[in-house]
């Protein structure tokens, strides 16, 4: 089929044009004529043509499309003074040569209305360029009418406007009339950016200015108000088809390898007189023409002469022929000094190479080039072409740069073979940019090739570090949005310049619109049934598998290779993948709402049954009502795999699109636990209360009020958990449930063992074993169990305590439950300090830190934090506790776990002060009274009262300190509070020499433990009575020689005491 813009021939399956890209006739299944895309009746026989390619059934895609509106000056005026046939005339040639110059810059004409010319580029076939395209043909448009004016005898000049933007493109119209054509807002503001222009000139939206800057004059004419369009619009004159000097004169960025590569070609061709071809290859944007010009930079460095050819696939004109430019750069070089090079011509040869350039023949000259037919005139051409360039090279290197030469035709690409055959013996290289679809470039043009030498280098993404680079010297500050262009981007520079530009124009939130013309572009060049399948495969996500995307086409099978081939895919392990997330999003993007439902629900039925997550997320996409409770079930199976920051961003969506009380619910209840789980007390409270709110069924009220009670634990509300279980309990009890109950009696005692109620803790938790066995609950067995572990840890007894915290570990490791083993293994570190076996302590608490940065357990990360410092604290190691004590205590802080915030702070006070940092000791000391004050004085207040009596000194605050602690003692029967607070009493007692008060709390001490004695304390206890006697007779000489040999020992367990010099 040969198409009437450009005379190619095409496929008989194409619908538009595979060299310019112009709609195709179809041809009427009754008759044969052909008839044109937007055509409802046949021409030939007057056939209704609505089942045999009418414009209406083109599919609706939604697209940036370049609008043009285009009317001649005055015609009002003209047209009632003029005849009717004489304007009919006048309008029918304005229209012939408007559309004329419309395609062939790759343009469709949508329609004519009265003088005016409505125009399209980029639907329904993109160029990736269609802003410069639209433009070109503007200034073309302008330049065209002084030919015109003498013609018609009228002074004629046009108003252009243009804008680009979103639009659905499609057929419109009904039974009787239909035609292709683009719906947006962009029509509207291109129109009215065409009353806006005075005659002669052109008028553009702002992205439009952004896309033809430094390829014409732009000039901002600031923000107007413009009839129709709700903002002010910021306007833009656009002129003269000529770059402006010093546009976009960044430096080039990364591609070392590749700049050391063509440098140390260019050397040795210079060095040994001899010449090869270069070829640059790489998607679109990915920088061949910058590298290009540094390739030309390099060159006029070294002493080449450089002559510079672009191919243009739009627009060219004579003057912009290839083979025109190139016998224009060489006849250049003639002209500066190199005249003796034209000598070695033939006239003839001079002759064709002055025609070529389109410079004035002799009349000799005009009779030889006229006297040879088509093929004679070619093959001398080129001969006449290599013969120059070998005169030119001669007396200095020449570098021929050849860009775009996808672009080129077979004349051009002969051409080039035959010169890269001949300066195989001379100073020259011959530089050619290309894409690698097509590419030209290929096995049989190489195959021509005996003497000639090619050298092909495929350019591959910028690193991060080259686009960040990139980044600031478009944006200057790395701001977020900066970097997530880059991370956007993938390497792309183009992508990347044009993510960061589209801030400027206001499309910082999208894909920009010459971006998506980048990607529509190489998406139209692929047949109708390939083009379907790929905007299919971009519903199931850049990710996905051929067999999946076969069943939503509801075909046997898919082939890939034509999107392989074009680099639109490639292909990974277990199906293919979107050759980048741009190509990706802009190809989803020209779906309509209608199709991206229907192929999203299509999607969600295939993944109902085997991915959840895949299931929920088509569902929503397709807007569909059973989507909220798909992200439950979705929350739920992830939750169940630990895969907890998954679940809580389902269920989170989950509840953005809840609509009744029972979605709300389920949501809740589920968001809750993951943020429990996690260490989130604030949002899992959030989501607990609001599962409660929507609560109707006693059970969905239970729940809730157990969650609540879960988050205020961590959050340190003791007295509003305690109350929440209590509401709890008896709806719990009603059903019977002895799961529940487990939970409930758990919690209570964990609350009791906050507050130091060890009597009340060890009941909570036997009544939690109990009903765990009953219900036959693993995991709140394994709970249970570390309960009990809780509550003879607190008594102090800590072996039995041990030995509970043992059985949790190995219930919930038969089990599976994870995220109890993390916090079981740390107390089991905690009973390991009163053995004093320090380094077997630490030991267990990495294994808890590395299973719980495995699974994400937020809480239990600070938890090892804490009891990693807790331990160094125990053993008076404060250099070491440290860090571990700070990054804890950042950590509860980010989590609202204020109650181990507030010793984590005691810990790295003292820890502080052992630094010589007194006065931020003083400070976190402080804090730490005061969180302990607002979550329970009773879990540790002591502890840290005694802790800040050593950073106050041995004055008399010091001592006021001792004294409260002493006095909250009275309170709780929590031993490690009873066994630090007298251990750092006892420091402080020494550091003030009052030898009756170091006797004192070593006697307390021994009184506290006498029914549960432990290593820790006989050395704490021995060390005081040591130093009571040693402090009353510092000549006790037996006195010294005890403490000397208490420091060995003592230094041997890694117990870091102070002990006489």
């Amino acid at each position: 089929m040969r198409c009437g813009a450009c005379n190619a021939e095409n496929r008989e399956d194409r619908r538009f044009c595979a060299a310019c890209g112009a709609p195709l006739p179809f041809p009427c299944p009754a008759c044969g004529f052909a008839n044109d895309p937007g055509d409802g009746f046949c021409g030939g026989c007057g056939r209704g043509l609505l089942g045999a390619g009418a414009a209406h059934e083109m599919p609706a895609e939604r697209r940036p499309v370049s609008i043009l509106f285009a009317d001649l000056a005055g015609y009002s005026a003209l047209a009632q003074r003029a005849d009717p046939e004489d304007v009919h005339a006048l309008l029918a040639r304005f229209f012939a040569v408007a559309d004329d110059i419309v395609l062939r810059f790759g343009g469709r004409i949508d329609k004519h209305m009265g003088d005016n010319v409505m125009a399209l580029f980029g639907a329904p076939v993109a160029h990736g360029d269609d802003p410069r395209r639209a433009v070109g043909a503007a200034l073309a448009i302008h330049a065209a009418m002084p030919a015109l004016a003498a013609e018609t005898g009228h002074d004629l000049k046009v108003h252009i406007g243009i804008a680009v933007g979103d639009v659905l493109a499609s057929g419109l119209g009904s039974a009787a009339h239909s035609s292709y054509t683009v719906i947006g807002n962009a029509v509207n503001l291109a129109a009215r950016l065409m009353e806006l222009a005075p005659p002669g000139e052109t008028r553009v939206s702002a992205e439009i200015a952004a896309a033809v800057a430094g390829h014409c004059q732009v000039t901002p004419l600031g923000r107007q108000a413009v009839k129709g369009i709700g903002a002010e619009v910021e306007i833009f004159r656009v002129a003269e088809a000529a770059p402006v000097e010093g546009q976009d004169a960044r430096d080039i960025v990364g591609r070392r390898a590749e700049i050391a590569q063509i440098a140390g070609l260019l050397a040795a061709c210079r060095q040994a007189m001899t010449g090869l071809c270069l070829l640059i290859r790489g998607v679109p944007g990915i920088g061949k023409s910058r590298l290009l010009e540094e390739a030309l930079r390099q060159a006029g460095v070294l002493g080449y002469r450089p002559a510079l050819v672009r191919i243009l696939d739009f627009g060219a004109g004579r003057e912009r022929d290839p083979m025109c430019q190139l016998a224009r750069a060489l006849l250049d070089l003639v002209l500066l000094d190199l005249a003796p090079a034209a000598s070695a011509l033939t006239p003839l040869q001079l002759a064709l190479i002055r025609d070529l350039a389109d410079r004035p023949l002799a009349a000799e000259e005009q009779q030889l080039v006229a006297a040879m037919d088509h093929a004679a005139r070619a093959g001398l051409r080129v001969e006449a072409l290599a013969a120059l360039l070998a005169g030119l090279a001669a007396p200095v290197p020449l570098l021929l740069a050849v860009e775009d030469i996808h672009w080129a035709d077979a004349g051009v690409l002969d051409l080039l073979a035959v010169l890269t055959e001949r300066v195989a013996g001379l100073p020259v290289v011959i530089v050619l940019t290309s894409r690698l679809d097509p590419d030209p470039i290929d096995a049989a043009w190489r195959a021509r090739l005996h003497d000639g030498r090619i050298v092909t280098i495929d350019l591959a993404p910028m690193t991060e570090a080259e686009a960040l680079e990139m980044s600031r010297q478009i944006a200057a500050d790395l701001d977020a949005f900066a970097r997530q262009c880059v991370v956007r981007a993938e390497g792309n520079p183009l992508f990347l310049e044009q993510l960061l530009r589209s801030r400027l124009t206001g499309e910082a939130d999208d894909l920009p619109a010459s971006l998506r013309n980048v990607v529509l572009a190489r998406l139209d060049q692929l047949p109708e049934s390939e083009r379907l399948a790929l905007q299919a495969a971009s519903v199931l996500g850049q990710h996905f598998d051929a067999a999946d995307l076969a069943l939503l086409l509801e075909r046997p099978a898919f082939d890939p290779a034509p999107m392989l081939r074009r680099q639109l895919l490639r292909p990974v392990a277990g199906g293919y993948l979107f050759a980048h997330a741009l190509v990706h999003h802009g190809i989803y993007s020209t779906l309509t709402r209608e199709r991206r439902r229907a192929l999203h629900n299509r999607a969600a039925g295939l993944f109902a049954e085997r991915d959840p997550v895949l299931h929920a997320e088509h569902l929503d996409r397709a807007e569909a009502a059973g989507a909220a409770l798909a992200y439950a079930r979705a929350a739920e199976n992830e939750a169940a795999r630990y895969h907890l920051d998954l679940a809580k961003r389902l269920a989170a969506r989950g509840l953005e699109l809840a609509q009744d009380d029972a979605e709300l619910v389920r949501l809740g209840l589920v968001a809750g636990r993951c943020h429990l789980d996690i260490g989130e007390a604030l949002p899992a409270q959030a989501a607990f209360g609001r599962a409660l709110a929507a609560a109707m069924a006693p059970l969905d009220r239970c729940l809730a009020l157990i969650g609540l009670a879960a988050s205020d634990r961590q959050l340190g509300n003791l007295e509003a958990a305690l109350a929440n279980l209590a509401m709890a309990e008896p709806v719990a009890r009603q059903a019977d449930d002895a799961s529940l109950l487990a939970e409930i009696s758990y919690l209570r005692g964990n609350l009791h063992f906050a507050v130091g109620a060890a009597d009340s803790c060890l009941q909570a938790h036997e009544m939690a074993l109990a009903a765990a066995r009953r219900a036959g609950a693993t995991e709140w067995l394994a709970r249970a169990e570390s309960g009990l572990g809780d509550a003879n840890y607190m008594l102090g007894r800590y072996a039995e305590a041990e030995g509970h915290f043992s059985a949790s570990v190995a219930t919930a490791e038969a089990a599976g439950h994870l995220r109890i083993i993390c916090v079981n293994r740390c107390m089991i570190g905690n009973c390991h300090v009163f053995a004093c076996r320090f380094d077997e302590a630490l030991q267990h608490v990495a294994l808890a830190q590395e299973a719980a940065a495995r699974i994400g357990d937020r809480f239990g990360e600070m938890f090892g934090l804490e009891c990693r410092a807790f331990i160094l604290m125990a053993a008076h190691r404060w250099a070491e506790a440290a860090a571990p004590a700070e990054a804890a205590m950042q950590r509860a802080a980010a989590i609202g776990a204020r109650r181990f915030e507030s010793i984590t702070a005691a810990i790295l006070a003292r820890a502080r002060l052992e630094a010589g940092e007194r006065d931020a000791a003083l400070a976190l000391s402080a804090r730490a009274l005061e969180l302990a004050e607002a979550t329970g004085i009773g879990f540790a207040g002591a502890i840290i009262e005694s802790i800040r009596a050593g950073i106050l000194g041995p004055g008399a605050d010091g001592r006021a300190a001792v004294d409260r602690g002493e006095r909250l003692l009275l309170a709780t029967s929590m031993a490690h509070n009873h066994i630090f607070f007298r251990t750092f009493a006892i420091d402080w007692a020494i550091a003030a020499g009052d030898w009756p008060l170091v006797g004192q709390h070593a006697e307390s001490l021994a009184a506290f433990t006498a029914s549960r004695p432990s290593a820790y304390t006989d050395i704490v206890i021995e060390r005081a009575r040591l130093f009571s006697r040693f402090g009353r007779d510092a000549t006790a000489a037996a006195a010294r020689e005890a403490l000397a040999a208490l420091a060995v020992r003592t230094g041997e367990l890694g117990f870091a005491l102070r002990f006489p010099a």
